[in-house]
């Protein structure tokens, strides 16, 4: 959040996953199967600054 970005991963495997997707707040991010859907990004909001 402090980024302002949303990530999705699959493919998992033994060390993590094999792909991802990295994209700013905003707009829509595909979700892959098994979800299979769009996720809208654009109500998210920046984190809280540190101390506030």
């Amino acid at each position: 959040m402090q980024e302002q970005d949303t990530t999705v991963f699959w493919e998992p495997y033994e060390k993590g996953y094999a792909s991802r997707l990295t994209q700013p707040f905003g707009g829509k991010v595909h979700v892959p199967a098994p979800f299979d859907c769009e996720l809208d990004t654009s109500d998210f909001e920046p984190a809280p600054a540190q101390g506030d």
